[in-house]
């Protein structure tokens, strides 16, 4: 049955798309930096990388409603491809700072972007070009990654091993 909230979602939802379409170019998203900290010495030893949006006509959007949507439309793989090179180029910047100490970086990719038909490319190129060191990239994969194609990815697991970065399931 109908109701005036069914509206005003797939209001919102139309609005969210519009928006996001043009977020990159506005340069409305943004990466912010969470801390991963030794428990040990207390030191920072590393980040993760997190997207977020302040939309210039909606305001701050929620990640948790703005990533499912990237998802579905496929927006997602610019916007991912976009976030690991944009932490990439800022972790080898810190860390040409903090010599010595090496920097973890986290990103996470979602199911879409880990089955992109280019992804081991992008990771490398992004890699080559950024000066960062794959010792210290982790890849957060969503375990719905692995759901529907197992084997295939469990062979990109392997050939983003021998790129010498880290994986994790998220």
């Amino acid at each position: 049955f109908y109701s005036p909230e069914m509206d005003a979602r797939a209001s919102r939802r139309r609005s969210l798309e519009n928006a996001l379409r043009c977020a990159i170019d506005n340069n409305e998203l943004t990466v912010f930096y969470q801390p991963q900290v030794s428990l040990e010495t207390g030191r920072i030893i590393g980040m993760e990388a997190l997207l977020r949006w302040q939309s210039q006509s909606l305001g701050p959007v929620s990640p948790a409603e703005f990533i499912p949507l990237a998802e579905e439309t496929g927006l997602i793989l610019p916007i991912g491809e976009w976030v690991l090179k944009t932490a990439c180029e800022q972790a080898s910047r810190w860390q040409s700072l903090v010599q010595g100490s090496m920097l973890r970086l986290a990103v996470n990719l979602s199911a879409k972007q880990f089955h992109q038909h280019n992804l081991l490319q992008m990771v490398s190129e992004t890699l080559q070009t950024s000066g960062f060191a794959a010792a210290n990239l982790e890849l957060e994969v969503t375990e719905s990654a692995f759901i529907d194609y197992v084997e295939q990815a469990v062979m990109l697991c392997r050939q983003l091993k021998k790129l010498d970065l880290k994986l994790s399931l998220d």
